[in-house]
């Protein structure tokens, strides 16, 4: 297995371990630490920096974390996935995989009955790069000749050949996140 770099941040109370120093402005160090690897408690000292220290670990061995983990920074891994409890069957597990693609990604979905606009999100014209809004529509029932007239005013107006009939689809609006530097896909 690969070693991967933990940084951990300190300051404040330890995680499973014993106090240490802190530092506000100037030298600051690692409260406490648990080596998950050898079950031992020990202190380290960090970086000397304002507001924060950083301490890099590295893990050679599968790790678990009960609770929240957050991570500030790039969280790099070969595979992505997710596993939960199988909602139907006792002691079995689903997996699911993280879709992925060459850019940082979000969307929207939904249904839209008797209306031909899709009202997206307030916060979506922060997060989304609106000359890269894609729109896919499925028709409900028979087929509907929907597409889209218009992307402003953080509204979708859909239309269809037939203008006197209702429109009742399905929705996925795809965007690239404009909040934080493009994805840079080769390095």
């Amino acid at each position: 297995m690969s070693r991967y770099p933990v940084i951990v941040a300190g300051g404040g109370g330890g995680t499973n371990g014993t106090s240490g120093t802190s530092g506000t402005s100037g030298t600051s160090g690692v409260s406490g630490q648990h080596d998950l690897l050898t079950n031992l408690t020990y202190a380290t000292a960090g970086h000397t920096g304002f507001a924060g220290t950083a301490v890099t670990n590295s893990f050679t061995a599968d790790q678990t974390i009960t609770g929240s983990l957050y991570i500030t920074g790039i969280l790099e891994a070969a595979v992505k996935s997710f596993v939960i409890k199988h909602p139907m069957i006792e002691g079995k597990k689903l997996q699911y995989g993280s879709l992925e693609g060459p850019e940082y990604g979000i969307y929207f979905r939904g249904t839209l009955q008797d209306s031909e606009t899709i009202n997206l999100p307030d916060y979506w014209t922060k997060l989304a790069a609106e000359d890269t809004i894609t729109v896919q529509l499925t028709p409900i029932g028979k087929n509907q000749k929907l597409y889209v007239k218009e992307i402003r005013d953080n509204k979708i107006a859909i239309k269809r050949r037939w203008p006197f009939k209702k429109i009742h689809c399905y929705f996925v609006v795809f965007a690239e996140r404009k909040d934080i530097a493009k994805l840079k896909t080769e390095s």
